[in-house]
Parts: C-alpha cells; structure tokens; sequence
C-alpha cells in the first residue's frame, strides 16, 4: 500500500468533502458518492478520510444529521418526520435510533428540552 493511499487528504480536498457531504445531507450519502466525488478509489478514500478526520465516512456522516437535525427539532416545529427526512434519514423511526445511539435521547425528548431552555432564557430576559 502506497503513502499516497494513507495519506491524510490535503486541507483543500477534504473542504471539496466536507462542503459536498453539507450539501447532501439530505440525500442518501454514501462514502462511495463521497469517493467518487472527488475521484478516488473507495477504499483509499476510506482510509484517508479517517486518517484524516478520526472518523469513519459513515461516522461523519451521522454526526453532520445528528447536529442538523437537533438545530431543525431546536428551532422549528416541523413534525419529527420531517426532520428526519430533512436530515437524510429515510424515516422517523430510523431518525428516533440514531438519537438513542449517539444522544442516548430521542427527537421528541430533545425537542422537549430545547424549548424548556428557550423558555428558561427568555424568562432570564
């Protein structure tokens, strides 16, 4: 295995993924769309990314949904299927275990909680 193939990505490269992986949030993401964007073979990519970043594609990939959906379910009042949808998640049910697997909560509790806080800032005011 070359160095070239383990190399961490240049600063530049990894903004093309990380802006594409923003950009498609929404979508189903794979690391293999995320590879071909940038025109590297799969696995290399692979290797690179987490050399990278720390993190597998995939694992990137859920924390960018997880921070996008607790901004949507923080900030409006789309139902939580929408949310779900919104964040790329192909229904609520598989939204709800992404949050009890990395939040240890679920989207209706952490939508509770927000507007708690929000209301307890507001009566601060």
């Amino acid at each position: 295995m070359g160095s070239e193939t383990s190399a961490p990505f240049p600063r530049a490269l990894l903004r093309t993924i990380l802006r594409f992986v923003r950009r498609n949030l929404d979508a189903k993401l794979t690391w293999v769309d995320m590879a071909a964007h940038v025109g590297i073979e799969r696995h290399a990519f692979g290797r690179r990314f987490k050399r990278t970043t720390g993190l597998t594609p995939r694992q990137y990939v859920i924390r960018k949904r997880l921070r996008r959906a607790k901004a949507l379910l923080a900030g409006r009042d789309a139902s939580v299927a929408q949310v779900a949808l919104d964040v790329g998640c192909s229904c609520q049910s598989h939204l709800t275990t992404l949050f009890r697997q990395h939040l240890d909560t679920t989207p209706a509790a952490y939508r509770r909680r927000a507007a708690a806080r929000r209301h307890l800032f507001a009566a601060v005011r």
